[in-house]
């Protein structure tokens, strides 16, 4: 999961992104679906400059389970192949740096 989806959470000019997100939280919440999140989303998350909807953020994400993703040297190395391909822009690479 990226951090568009709990900001979706947030959204209240697309109101159908939102109904959607709800959703399929609530799903995830059943079990339907496994989340894999890096510690770049969290930390980009815990960056939030504003502070109420970092808390609400932050509090979103233990609404569920969710496993998070290691930062190897296969990411990282997969993360130069798309932006050789590209398939992500470069300036997304910081992304993955702490």
């Amino acid at each position: 999961m990226d951090t568009s989806v709990p900001n979706f959470l947030f959204e209240e000019q697309h109101p159908e992104a939102k109904i959607a997100t709800e959703q399929l939280l609530r799903q995830v919440g059943k079990g339907a679906y496994q989340v894999h999140i890096s510690p770049a989303v969290v930390k980009e998350l815990e960056a939030t400059p504003d502070l109420k909807k970092r808390k609400a953020l932050l509090d979103a994400l233990k609404r569920f389970r969710y496993v998070t993703l290691e930062l190897t040297n296969e990411v990282f190395d997969l993360a130069d192949r798309y932006i050789a391909a590209k398939i992500i822009p470069q300036k997304y690479r910081k992304d993955l740096e702490f």
